[in-house]
């Protein structure tokens, strides 16, 4: 178990950092969705789902704040609960039930480990399969569109589906039933969201985060992700809106799509231009309905920009501050 150790520390100490980061990203969330105008608010609410990336990230640069891995300062060596600590942490050891069950809690947190990495392993696998089963099919390649540079596929089938594929060369796919089922308008207005996607590189951005909460499950980060993809179709849009010049088009075609869509099982590893639930198709038609009478996009006011400023600020600080008693902590059950 000894060559384990440093594994076991590693793992736990980013698996700290990710909880502490998304301990403030919940609350900045709160805070946020709870302003004035909730639409700037959940634009910014967006940002949090970077928040514990962030913090892991990080972790090496506050690791060397504090190289000794020791609470440091008379005042922290003169606390109590600091001195209690120490007591419980020499004798929980020397006890035969208490040093076999630090032993179990490592082996058990490599399990879980080794859990999330294989489905780590599974989710970074689905795009490959994915493009693999594209290719058999032999997609007809359609000519260059307005909507953007990006290669156009037209898949074979009765069946209405439309997606991006691709992490650095993403390509976007169309059936032949969604062409013939949509007019020329509504399909010019669904290109352009997915090509939107496309200069965005929102599939890398996607397998990125879906990697991270993957090897990294924590509690609350699908509310965090959901606020993500949300914002991201509503970037989309008003980019479509923009190129198209009539965000009533896109609405149009947003809810044509829908229609079509409706029953079909979305593709896995795929940015969708309409496979959104019911309640977020309306909320994108409402916002672009805006858009066409004058409201402008849905923006992050000043005060959410400072929300979330503050709030990234604090709980970054806060990791910083508690790092040395913590990796102390981490130490102790990863080397007895």
């Amino acid at each position: 178990m000894a060559d384990l150790c440093p594994l076991v520390a590693l793992l736990a100490f980013a698996y700290w950092a990710a909880f502490a980061g998304q301990a403030g990203a919940l609350l900045t969330r709160l805070c946020l969705l709870r302003q004035r105008g909730s639409d700037g608010g959940a634009e910014a609410a967006a940002w949090c789902v970077f928040l514990p990336p962030l913090a892991v990230l990080l972790l090496p640069v506050v690791s060397l704040m504090r190289p000794d891995g020791t609470v440091s300062g008379a005042a922290a060596q003169a606390d109590a609960a600091h001195r209690f600590w120490h007591a419980w942490a020499d004798a929980l050891p020397r006890s035969s039930f208490g040093h076999g069950a630090l032993h179990g809690a490592n082996v058990l947190f490599l399990l879980l480990s080794a859990l999330c990495l294989a489905r780590a392993v599974y989710v970074l696998a689905r795009p490959c399969g994915l493009a693999s089963v594209l290719r058999a099919l032999r997609p007809r390649r359609l000519p260059d569109n307005d909507a953007g540079a990006f290669p156009l596929f037209c898949l074979p089938s009765a069946k209405a589906l439309c997606f991006t594929v691709g992490l650095l060369r993403p390509r976007v796919y169309v059936s032949s039933g969604l062409l013939e089922g949509l007019s020329a308008g509504d399909r010019a207005a669904m290109l352009a969201h997915e090509a939107a996607h496309v200069r965005r590189r929102d599939n890398l951005v996607n397998l990125l985060l879906a990697l991270f909460y993957t090897l990294l499950p924590l509690p609350g980060g699908w509310l965090l992700r959901d606020d993500w993809e949300r914002a991201v179709e509503r970037a989309c849009d008003r980019e479509a809106a923009r190129r198209i010049g009539d965000p009533c088009a896109v609405a149009q075609a947003l809810v044509g799509a829908a229609r079509l869509l409706r029953g079909g099982a979305p593709v896995p590893g795929a940015a969708h231009f309409a496979a959104s639930g019911e309640d977020d198709i309306a909320g994108r038609v409402h916002a672009l309905l805006a858009l066409e009478s004058g409201e402008g996009p849905a923006s992050c006011s000043r005060r959410a920009h400072l929300v979330f400023a503050l709030f990234t600020a604090a709980h970054l600080s806060l990791l910083a501050a508690t790092h040395g008693f913590l990796r102390h902590v981490v130490e102790f059950f990863a080397y007895h």
